[in-house]
């Protein structure tokens, strides 16, 4: 199986590779120049003519790059159009010009505000795009659609605490967009969402009153982090948030494996 992998120079992209080689034949594209062992197909997503060749020979496309909500003070709204959009549509053309019709499409869970966000609003697009493509030429998608899995660099607190709120571990990302190929290929799932976050136990009535007792709603599932909770001075959250998963593990079998408590 020969998958073309788009952004594969991004945080998503860069671990979908290492955790498909050696599985399948890899075909590598992006922006910049990159060294790997693997095929590497240089493309600006936002120019049709460098697109069209890259699914050339392939079998399925994982699509990562967008710019993402952090880029919202620095990109315009011309910015997201051009790549997440046009870049997405460029992409499905080459895809269709060369007769590769499974994708896993990455999406965002900031689609909920797509009527008042230019992040949003260009993946409420794309992913109109991956309906269309599914209708009109039988493409087979699979849309993954993470809560915020930013890198959070060397400060492992921050982490911890992005993990009460909107934050998800990118390996938890990575597993969940694995499994979406893993449908698609098995041709199980046709055209189809699915969210990836963070998986906490803990119940509604928990979450509403976090900020007042997160350190005894944590002790209760986690015995003795209560410790390391005020030795790191960790800030809870007025709510923890807490996501319903039921149909990623469901329909594609995957529970996200870390949150705040591993």
């Amino acid at each position: 199986m020969r998958i073309l992998i788009t952004g594969a120079g991004g945080s998503l992209g860069a671990g979908l590779v290492e955790a498909l080689e050696g599985r399948h034949e890899l075909v590598l594209s992006d922006c910049f120049p990159m060294t790997t062992p693997h095929e590497y197909r240089q493309a600006d997503l936002r120019v049709l003519d460098q697109v069209l060749p890259l699914a050339r020979g392939c079998d399925f496309v994982i699509h990562t790059p967008a710019w993402h909500g952090m880029h919202g003070g620095m990109k315009s709204e011309v910015d997201y159009w051009q790549l997440n959009v046009d870049g997405s549509f460029h992409v499905f053309q080459s895809a269709l010009q060369h007769a590769v019709r499974r994708m896993v499409w990455v999406s965002s869970v900031a689609i909920g505000g797509w009527e008042r966000d230019k992040y949003g609003f260009s993946k409420f697009i794309g992913e109109h795009l991956c309906g269309y493509y599914h209708r009109v030429h039988g493409f087979r998608i699979g849309i993954v659609r993470p809560w915020d899995f930013t890198p959070f660099g060397s400060d492992f607190i921050r982490y911890g605490e992005r993990l009460l709120t909107g934050g998800v571990d990118r390996r938890d990302v990575i597993a969940c967009t694995l499994k979406a190929v893993d449908r698609v290929l098995d041709g199980s799932l046709a055209c189809d969402w699915f969210e990836v976050g963070k998986d906490h136990p803990f119940t509604p009535e928990e979450c509403e009153n976090f900020k007042e007792n997160g350190r005894a709603v944590i002790e209760k599932y986690w015995p003795g982090y209560g410790a390391l909770i005020d030795k790191y001075g960790i800030q809870f959250p007025e709510r923890a948030l807490v996501f319903d998963l039921a149909k990623t593990k469901d329909v594609l079998g995957y529970a996200p494996q870390y949150n705040f408590g591993t």
